[in-house]
């Protein structure tokens, strides 16, 4: 295939963050307790009501949560609560990333996102547990898949609706270098352009990640890697990069636009030599 750039979806392709753990929440339980916090015992029924996560992006769910609970009120509700929110979430995500939490009113869901960004981090649990086990686990054997890439030369890169911080201490956890090629959520909840566009499956996610990239690259050198064929797929298709589907599940799906290069349930059914 002659590929010099391997981009993963994070959630699902790379960490195991889906699979809840007996004392750290995975990310489904993270969103509940992101919610309840924001709008008390309501939230996690606001949560259920829109049919839970699907796979969207933080200001995605965000936003249909609050438009299903009543958005007039639930905005002046984190309005009026975000002294309290911005004393307890302010050191959630790095310097310069997201938006302030700081009221605007023109575009309230920003700050209501950053809110729910932030309180789901709080959640998490990353690392060592009380019965000697970690989480997140890696999905099965992508780190070997991942390693044996990098010895071949080709680079390696994040393109997530995750968080930079959790990202990296995962890689940490799992005593692996954090690629530095990453475009995350982080980067994207303060970008100008309408929520759609730095969306998946919107093709302007993998411009600003080749951006990032540093040198000129073939867009049939490059392969994706992720494990929701409509959204992932769709991505890759519409930025005219190769896809892989990694599902676990062995799911069936009628909604691709584009048949992956790969369907696999296990990292070792991938021939590294053929891929590279």
């Amino acid at each position: 295939m002659n590929i010099e750039l391997a981009v993963f979806d994070f959630d699902g392709t790379v960490g195991d963050t889906f699979t809840p753990h007996p004392t750290a929440p995975g990310i489904d339980q993270a969103c509940r307790q992101a919610f309840t916090a924001m709008f008390g015992v309501d939230g996690e029924s606001f949560y259920d009501g829109v049919g839970g996560l699907k796979n969207r992006s933080p200001a995605e769910i965000t936003e249909a949560v609050i438009k299903h609970g009543g958005a007039t009120q639930l905005l002046q509700e984190l309005h009026e609560g975000l002294d309290t929110f911005r004393a307890r979430l302010d050191t959630c995500v790095p310097a310069g990333k997201g938006v302030p939490l700081t009221w605007n009113e023109e575009d309230p869901y920003r700050v209501a996102t950053e809110i729910f960004v932030r309180s789901k981090l709080q959640a998490f649990r990353i690392g060592g547990q009380p019965d000697g086990t970690i989480w997140p686990n890696p999905c099965g054997s992508v780190l070997s898949f991942i390693d044996g890439l990098r010895r071949r030369g080709v680079e390696i890169g994040i393109l997530s609706s995750g968080h930079d911080v959790f990202i990296q201490q995962c890689f940490e956890l799992w005593e692996r270098t954090c690629p530095k090629l990453m475009l995350t959520d982080d980067d994207l909840r303060g970008s100008p352009v309408p929520l759609h566009e730095r969306s998946k499956p919107s093709p302007l996610l993998f411009d600003l990640l080749l951006e990032r990239f540093g040198r000129a690259v073939s867009r049939g050198s490059i392969v994706y890697y992720g494990d929701d064929p409509v959204k992932d797929g769709l991505l890759a298709h519409n930025s005219g990069i190769r896809f892989g589907w990694y599902n676990p599940g062995k799911r069936a799906s009628t909604q691709m636009v584009q048949s992956p290069y790969a369907i696999f349930s296990d990292w070792r059914e991938l021939d590294i030599e053929e891929v590279v």
